[in-house]
């Protein structure tokens, strides 16, 4: 039985960002901008800083019927299993129009979250869980040569997470704000929104 997670949070790293989250039963839960993937502007070069899209497909790169891959507006021959670890896996999906995160908790359940390929070049993530129950899981995309992110944490302190394959994902205590990273172009931070599933 899937289990419906209470609370996601998706946010992109420039403000031409436009997001679409769905939860583990396929539902659309947030929703903003044009409705669908062709109205989004064309980034084909954003795509050459993820080289996990690049690396030859194997049977783990495959989306879990679980994620509801038929819900996304994205070619999703195209996904990548950029990470796995106790928090949980995450896979990258992505055209020139739209780029797809989708996250398995450990715990179970699952969601995904699409934004424009051109808003992207430097990343996003999002977050999957209730903070009130203890913990959240923080997952996201970021370019090659990235091998870490620090996930600010709400009264608490900073999380040091690894990258692998261009993903990360960690179960984090308390109220995670935003992550960042530093690489040779500098800083590249972004915040940690919530909205209800």
């Amino acid at each position: 039985m899937l289990k419906r997670i209470a609370v996601a949070a998706a946010i992109v790293a420039a403000a031409a960002g436009v997001g679409t989250a769905v939860s583990a039963n396929g539902d659309s839960t947030s929703r903003s901008g044009p409705p669908a993937a062709a109205d989004f502007p064309s980034a084909p070069g954003n795509l050459a800083r993820f080289s996990a899209l690049k690396s030859a497909r194997t049977s783990a790169d495959a989306l879990p019927d679980a994620l509801h891959p038929e819900s996304l507006e994205v070619d999703t021959s195209t996904s990548r299993k950029i990470t796995s670890r106790p928090a949980g896996s995450a896979w990258i999906t992505a055209d020139d129009k739209l780029t797809c995160l989708s996250v398995q908790p450990s715990g179970g359940g699952g969601t995904a979250s699409c934004h424009s390929t051109y808003s992207v070049p430097h990343g996003f993530g999002y977050t999957t869980g209730d903070a009130s129950e203890g913990a959240v899981t923080v997952a996201g995309v970021v370019p090659d040569a990235v091998d870490q992110v620090v996930v600010h944490i709400k009264g608490a302190a900073d999380q040091k997470v690894p990258v692998s394959r261009n993903g990360y994902i960690a179960e984090v205590k308390g109220s995670p704000t935003s992550v960042s990273y530093t690489d040779a172009s500098g800083e590249h931070s972004w915040p940690l929104a919530a909205f209800n599933g």
